[in-house]
């Protein structure tokens, strides 16, 4: 065999271990892990420089082989190497790649498992259900406000579920709605309301009616519970 052929036939042989070393090399050398932007474009820029190389001299050797009477082998051979390169090209690509992740949209519109908790449920924490609002504030009459700030402060941030009589809706400023509810017991509780859908719920509600929400605990305060982010219960995440 010629020593032409032979070296064209290494080259597109070499290709495939060649490859699958530098397809594997990412897990072995966390530092072209980390760096992958530069590592692509090194290599794009290697492989662009030997291909016009090798085109280089198959053109002077096809010139050369036209003044000799010999037939034309170089062009071929630089079919090879230029496609040898996209393969190795195509499988960093295909090797190093991650599969694109879900939409929000079809994570939300995927199905739950009766008795599994949403995304959204597991990063809301509810205070346990023996802490009603009558309890939080009535930590403010057996002791200091000190001791009861002190006391509380772990539900500051925490989620509770209420159902009282409304009391009063205020207008709308652009940004949430303050509700409060009728005042009875220890003190009194305001929520803002900021999703659209609660907000056109509450331009037909009246004084009174009874109403289911859950909120996340803003502060808490001598005779006033303060709650943000409030949503009825019904249209809250389950």
């Amino acid at each position: 065999m010629r020593k032409d052929f032979q070296i064209a036939l290494l080259c597109a042989v070499a290709t495939v271990p060649a490859s699958f070393a530098v397809s594997i090399a990412f897990e072995y050398f966390p530092y072209l892990k980390a760096h992958l932007g530069g590592a692509f474009y090194v290599n794009l820029f290697l492989a662009l420089l030997l291909l016009g190389t090798a085109s280089v001299i198959a053109i002077k050797g096809e010139r050369e082989a036209e003044r000799a009477g010999a037939k034309r082998r170089m062009v071929p051979l630089v079919g090879m190497i230029f496609f040898g390169t996209g393969f190795v090209l195509c499988a960093i690509w295909f090797f190093t790649s991650k599969p694109p992740e879900p939409s929000k949209e079809a994570q939300s519109n995927a199905p739950v498992e009766p008795g599994a908790k949403t995304p959204e449920e597991k990063r809301r924490v509810f205070v346990p259900p023996e802490l009603t609002p009558e309890r939080l504030l009535g930590f403010f009459e057996q002791n200091t406000t000190m001791q009861a700030t002190e006391l509380t402060k772990d539900r500051i941030g925490q989620w509770i579920r209420i159902t009282e009589p409304l009391g009063n809706v205020g207008a709308f400023n652009g940004y949430f709605v303050h509700v409060s509810f009728e005042k009875s017991g220890r003190g009194s509780i305001y929520c803002l309301f900021r999703n659209p859908k609660d907000i056109d719920r509450l331009k037909i509600l009246k004084q009174g009616d009874p109403i289911s929400i859950e909120g996340q605990i803003n502060r808490i305060e001598p005779y006033v519970l303060n709650l943000d982010n409030c949503e009825f219960a019904e249209s809250a995440p389950r």
